[in-house]
């Protein structure tokens, strides 16, 4: 039984070491299925903004008193490329939210990787959740990142 044990030990140490090299990424060329969504709104603004990047189009919508100002623009795939690294180098794809308390009223800020027909991933903050404390920084600047490319690109 204890070599049993100790087997089942060593087991779960190698499971947990060949896992811990696995990294889940972007893909550095985008499929149609692909797609990054950036939201943030809600609260006692009558307002929000959002930004879609997709292979084919990209766009950026900022709503305010219910009108809403729509900008396009297109990422050539060297561009798509550049995102994806920029993205990964954050580990965007590992930043954990946690539910917390509602806070009514609050403004909600989301971002979410289509990656493609059956994997999905969303990190959220605001009304019902945060972003864990290890994460905060990863979210932070791949959220400014993409909100400053798509201000950028729709000029």
């Amino acid at each position: 039984m204890k070599y049993i044990l100790m087997l089942l030990c060593v087991c779960f140490f190698l499971t947990c070491i060949v896992n811990s090299d696995k990294k889940t990424e972007l893909p550095k060329t985008w499929t149609k299925e692909f797609n990054i969504t950036l939201h943030e709104g809600g609260g006692m603004r009558n307002a929000s903004t959002t930004f879609f990047f997709s292979t084919d189009s990209c766009k950026y919508v900022e709503m305010e008193d219910g009108k809403d100002s729509t900008w396009r623009f297109k990422l050539s795939p060297k561009e798509q490329e550049e995102v994806s690294e920029k993205l990964n180098s954050f580990n965007v794809l590992a930043i954990e939210s946690e539910t917390t308390e509602i806070t009514y009223d609050a403004e909600t800020t989301t971002m979410c990787f289509n990656l493609d027909a059956t994997k999905y991933f969303c990190s959220e903050t605001g009304a019902a959740s945060k972003i864990k404390e290890r994460s905060a920084k990863s979210f932070s600047n791949a959220y400014t990142y993409l909100s400053n490319l798509a201000h950028e690109k729709s000029k």
